[in-house]
């Protein structure tokens, strides 16, 4: 970057980069990225409680301590992927509105948890929660002297009572009926229909270097895992298998040929497999991004056929995150051979291609450091 001579403080100002306004799926990533902890520990603790004591762990007694595999799946399921919806809903009321969007955005969250919405009410609440305290801040003006009273007392009291009655009375039934019918539709569907869905969600984690499309398959897989905690999903274990497919793939690809890859991009590769197993799907980037007409589509079938093998096999996973780390834990994997074999053909398949497709580079070329 070249130098330039300082300017004066107000020349600074008017020149000064200016940060990029968060986009839409930026709210909502900050809300799944806050709510992914919940769901993990308390998807892995149900996974452990059940594993102790079968069914028996889900039956806690009205009184007294249960046994330790029951009091496991309870702080699992009601503890934390109970606070999973408020957590949604407020750190995405909260990515818009600011801290005075939480309360209202966490009261909302904890509404669609009770109603039936879950998820999608969750979502919902948060996005309602957030623009409205950002719409009252920006239209209306405060004396200073009332700015306390306002913080503390006015916006928290009118805001939970708004978003409080949209959930009750317009997002609630709506919402819970949209996912009730999502959660039918997963049931429902089995066999061939089941392979096409997690191996068009496989690819989704893919082909646009970590953007839009991937978020949307990632939503619409925890959404899954949501409506039926506990309950082993395939297209949650789609497109995880299908996220970590693409860096793997890249990373195996680098080594056995190194020559069809720039010396960067064999240094890349070797971060590129603990990023892929840790299901970092950004470790393929650096390759998709020097040689997108090569890799997109390479990664693409490869992570298709790894998401129609899931399918296939009738492997699911309980927990949204974790890679290859998740399959040693007791119950987060269903069928955790067919997880481990999805994953190995699909990276298999996307080195293949990847191979098959590029041509040896001259040594100059591989001596380049930056992307053309």
């Amino acid at each position: 970057m070249s130098q330039t001579t300082p300017a004066a403080p107000d020349e600074a100002a008017d020149h000064s980069p200016k940060p990029a306004s968060p986009t839409f799926f930026s709210h909502l990533l900050d809300g799944l990225n806050s709510m992914i902890p919940f769901v993990v520990a308390g998807g892995i603790l149900m996974a452990i409680g059940f594993a102790v004591d079968a069914a028996d762990a889900m039956s806690y007694p009205e009184s007294g301590l249960g046994s330790i595999g029951q009091v496991l799946y309870l702080i699992g399921n009601s503890h934390a992927m109970g606070l999973m919806f408020a957590v949604l809903s407020g750190f995405i009321a909260r990515s818009i509105g600011g801290d005075a969007a939480f309360v209202a955005g966490m009261v909302g969250g904890s509404i669609a948890a009770a109603n039936g919405s879950t998820f999608l009410g969750g979502v919902v609440s948060g996005i309602l929660a957030g623009y409205l305290i950002k719409l009252a801040n920006n239209k209306i003006r405060i004396p200073s002297s009332l700015q306390t009273v306002w913080s503390i007392l006015v916006l928290p009291v009118v805001s939970v009572l708004a978003v409080g009655l949209a959930s009750f009375y317009v997002i609630g039934t709506p919402v819970s009926w949209v996912m009730e019918k999502l959660t039918s539709l997963l049931s429902g569907m089995q066999g061939g229909s089941m392979l096409l869905l997690c191996a068009v969600l496989g690819a989704m984690m893919a082909v646009d270097l970590a953007g839009p499309i991937l978020r949307v398959a990632y939503f619409f897989a925890v959404a899954a895992v949501a409506a039926e905690p506990g309950v082993p999903q395939a297209v949650m274990a789609a497109v995880i298998v299908g996220g970590m497919i693409p860096p793997l793939g890249m990373a195996l690809a680098s080594a056995i040929q190194k020559s069809k890859f720039t010396k960067s991009e064999v240094v890349a590769g070797q971060a590129a497999w603990i990023l892929g197993a840790s299901l970092i799907n950004e470790g393929f980037i650096p390759f998709a991004l020097r040689d997108p007409k090569r890799v997109l589509p390479s990664t693409a079938v490869g992570a298709a056929i790894g998401g129609a093998i899931v399918g296939l096999t009738g492997t699911g996973t309980t927990v949204v995150h974790g890679g290859l780390f998740i399959v040693p834990i007791p119950g987060a994997v269903a069928n955790p051979v067919g997880y481990l074999v999805a994953t190995a053909v699909g990276t298999l398949v996307t080195a293949a291609l990847v191979l098959l497709l590029k041509r040896p580079l001259p040594e100059s070329a591989r001596s380049e450091t930056q992307t053309p």
